[in-house]
């Protein structure tokens, strides 16, 4: 199907890779990828697993190696559903509702999810429970990926303004 979001790539082991594409229709692909000699290839079925969001993505995947055993893949809905996923088999770990379109990417920095909406909802969730950490809302709406460095969360907004927040604490 169509993809707008970037795949997302993670290393799981040494020579092993987890790349994750979701496509517009809500279809999500977990494939394993191996690296030999300085080339990667797909192994021979590389298909870990598949979801169906039963959301269209335009945002790309998130992923971490932290949560279960193997990591965690956290992807946004365009309707506003958060869902993680085990890395290893797909399994659902946790779901959050935002209260707009999410198009912005979610973003995983010192074990927190951070997400925002076209509404100017933000949140920051506990990556391995999905319990919202911090919620805060602006009148302007957020369509770019936010920016976690240093402890501080960098916000564009669709009015052209900039803002940055405290990670832990909006």
């Amino acid at each position: 199907g169509t993809m707008h979001g970037t795949p997302a790539l993670i290393p799981t082991a040494p020579g092993a890779a987890t790349l994750v594409v979701a496509t517009w229709e809500g279809e999500v692909h977990a494939l394993t990828l191996r690296a030999h000699t300085g080339r990667v290839s797909a192994d021979p079925d590389p298909i870990l697993w598949t979801y169906d969001l039963e959301d269209e993505v335009w945002a790309s995947p998130a992923l971490t190696l932290s949560g279960p055993p193997g990591g965690t893949a956290i992807l946004a809905g365009w309707g506003g559903e958060v869902r993680a996923l085990s890395l290893a088999d797909g399994e659902d770990l946790w779901t959050h509702r935002m209260q707009g379109r999410v198009t912005a990417s979610p973003v995983i920095s010192a074990g927190l999810v951070f997400l925002a909406s076209e509404d100017g909802e933000l949140c920051a969730l506990d990556v391995r429970s999905g319990a919202v950490r911090w919620t805060h809302r602006e009148s302007t709406g957020v369509q770019a990926t936010p920016l976690a460095a240093d402890g501080t969360l960098y916000v564009a907004f669709m009015n052209g303004t900039l803002r940055a927040y405290r990670a832990r604490t909006p």
